[in-house]
């Protein structure tokens, strides 16, 4: 038993050395990418491109084609975001938080970003789908649209948006 113990740890360290064990790019973006590529022959559209719009941001060409998708970047630790690189590649930066960087990649692009040393990974821009019950709690809007709520945040009536013109 602990011989095998050893193999599996032996083998995982050598998957992950090698980059074979993760890639740096997230796998739908990448099975996207290579779909995009095999239709540019083709002419014809991935099968499976609207389930991938419902959980991908992407831009669409008038044609239907996608044009362009929204990644998160994760920089690696003490990294500072490439702006002027990516930006000369084609690649648009929307905005740096932290240590995420948000894109917007043409697709011919995409594979490109596995040569970015500054990156620790990229994944897809996921589209979000907040229902009102939640977003009302995210928002904070159940924090003043009561009066015992407005009470409570010492506000001198409820903010219910009634009146409001």
């Amino acid at each position: 038993m602990k011989n095998l113990l050893k193999k599996v740890m032996i083998l995982v360290l050598l998957l992950s050395a090698t980059g074979t064990w993760a890639q740096k790019i997230d796998q739908r973006l990448t099975k996207l990418a290579e779909q995009l590529a095999k239709s540019r022959g083709t002419g014809e559209k991935p099968a499976d491109l609207e389930a991938l719009r419902k959980q991908i941001v992407v831009n669409m060409n008038e044609d239907g084609t996608i044009n362009s998708l929204s990644a998160i970047a994760i920089l690696k630790e003490g990294a500072e975001c490439p702006t002027e690189q990516l930006e000369q590649m084609g690649i648009k930066v929307r905005f740096v938080l932290g240590d995420m960087v948000a894109l917007v990649i043409p697709t011919d692009k995409l594979m490109a970003l596995e040569d970015i040393d500054a990156f620790s990974h990229v994944r897809a821009d996921k589209k979000g789908h907040v229902m009102n019950e939640k977003a009302r709690k995210e928002t904070g809007v159940e924090q003043v649209n009561t009066a015992e709520a407005a009470a409570a945040q010492s506000l001198p009536k409820a903010y219910t948006g009634a009146g409001v013109v």
